[in-house]
């Protein structure tokens, strides 16, 4: 009995020491793991220790931490032609010699880019389904409001974004009405774009309240207190950070302004919002009214000008959604949006890209496109119609890139990359794919169409330029490697 008892004794301080040392063990672990990230830390401290000194050190808000690229040009505006002026090519006049905006591509380089549904796929994935291609712009989406700034989304963004060398579209979207923001709120969004910018090297076109002119948000058809904040964000911006771009992107206006919704009804006809919106003065809110108009925020307060555009040509006798007629896309950017009013009045105002694009030479963007099919999810089928309808929509998208006898200030077009549930005709909810990589049979045939098109280096003369092709620079130029 006495041996048996020395033996359990034996093994039970066995057991103990074995747990105290592996205690030990697990807290030295950590312990030389906070070390060594106080270490490089320091290291990355003493690297960029000269412009610590002169901004106030890393953690000075107004600077945020700088880590790849040229602090001293990131943190100061650079000269004004970068956010001013236009290239010679777009004048037409030979004699003017200016240079492009903020993150604007040179001229002869179009970009394709990505939405993504982050929850489910990520830059490198799609990198991976294009066969080893960076996508040049990478879209996210984000929900803020004055409390939250959404930064750790947006750092995510971010980050995954630099791991395929591209820029990220950043959608910002105020879910609380813009009167809740102060100036303090811009000055924050401001900073956190310079620390995203600077942590992670990636420049930044910043869509802020996009469809602004639409009654789907809080800030939807409010155009005072949207020009309000818009200015406010961008001087906020402007002044601390040249790798970020405001981009200003309405909804298409055809149907606009698009019935009623009771949660963003119309403001009173007492108010001035109300007299914003009534652009013809005659008492009502309706389609005769100008939708573009009262949300320009002013040019030197808009980096690139943008759109949002899909097929929205459902069709009740197939219930889905089929090819567009060659016209469709050049309606929505030039008007007119019907043969009946191709001698109206509203033919000037239709006409989006001549009135803000041409006019105040401005870079050119489709922010989201694309053209959705309904499908069952999970099924990885891709029918005739199905590609018809996705392949029509993506060679018109190449051709007006290619050619600049359409729209020469087109530089990027971003393709809504996600499937997801919503509406698709009055009463319709349905599920809706718009992604052309995440199946065989549209990835496939888009690879095809893309072949002949592509800028593999500095030296080739096709005009769709990928991620590796490109570098940025902190004064906001985007070059061509």
């Amino acid at each position: 009995m006495d041996s048996r008892k020395c033996i359990c004794g034996f093994f039970f301080w066995l057991k103990t020491l074995f747990a105290f040392a592996l205690s030990i063990g697990i807290l030295g672990g950590e312990a030389y793991f906070v070390f060594y990230k106080y270490k490089l830390r320091q290291a990355e401290i003493a690297r960029l220790g000269a412009f610590q000194n002169q901004t106030g050190g890393p953690d000075d808000p107004n600077q945020g931490v700088v880590i790849p690229i040229d602090p001293l040009l990131c943190a100061a505006p650079a000269s004004s032609v970068l956010r001013t002026a236009a290239s010679s090519a777009r004048t037409g006049d030979t004699n003017v010699v200016t240079q492009l905006h903020r993150l604007e591509p040179p001229d002869g380089v179009k970009l394709f880019g990505f939405a993504l549904d982050f929850s489910i796929d990520t830059p490198a994935q799609i990198r991976d389904r294009l066969g080893g291609r960076q996508p040049p712009v990478i879209a996210g989406f984000v929900q803020v409001t004055p409390d939250d700034l959404a930064e750790n989304m947006s750092n995510w963004f971010a980050q995954s974004t630099a791991a395929v060398h591209g820029m990220l579209e950043l959608t910002v979207m105020p879910i609380v009405p813009l009167e809740r923001f102060n100036q303090s709120s811009w000055d924050k969004i401001a900073i956190l774009m310079y620390r995203l910018n600077t942590r992670h090297g990636v420049p930044i076109l910043l869509r802020f309240c996009h469809e602004m002119n639409g009654n789907w948000s809080p800030f939807g058809q409010r155009p005072i207190a949207f020009k309000a904040a818009w200015k406010a964000l961008a001087v906020a911006l402007h002044s601390r950070t040249n790798m970020t771009a405001m981009i200003w992107g309405p909804n298409p206006g055809q149907g606009y302004p698009y019935g009623t919704d009771p949660n963003q009804p119309v403001p009173a006809a007492t108010t001035a919002e109300f007299r914003a919106l009534d652009t013809n003065n005659d008492g009502r809110f309706d389609e005769n009214d100008d939708p573009y108009g009262p949300y320009w925020p002013g040019s030197e307060f808009v980096d690139w000008v943008g759109m949002s555009l899909y097929n929205y040509g459902y069709s009740a006798t197939t219930r889905n959604y089929g090819a567009i007629s060659t016209t469709y896309i050049q309606s929505q950017l030039s008007g007119p949006w019907t043969e009946s009013e191709a001698t109206t009045a509203n033919r000037t105002i239709e006409d989006f890209y001549n009135r803000y694009v041409n006019g105040f030479q401005k870079p050119f963007a489709l922010t989201e496109s694309g053209s959705p099919y309904i499908v069952t999810p999970g099924d990885p089928t891709v029918t005739a119609a199905e590609l018809t309808a996705k392949q029509t929509w993506w060679r018109q998208m190449l051709r007006f890139l290619g050619d600049a006898n359409y729209y020469p200030n087109l530089k990027l077009v971003v393709h809504f990359e996600e499937a997801k549930t919503e509406n698709a005709a009055v009463g319709l909810t349905a599920y809706k794919d718009f992604t052309i990589t995440t199946k065989d049979g549209t990835r496939t045939a888009f690879l095809a169409d893309i072949a002949g098109s592509e800028r593999a280096t500095a030296n080739q003369s096709g005009f769709l330029t990928w991620g590796k092709n490109l570098n940025y620079t902190c004064d906001g130029r985007v070059k061509l490697v």
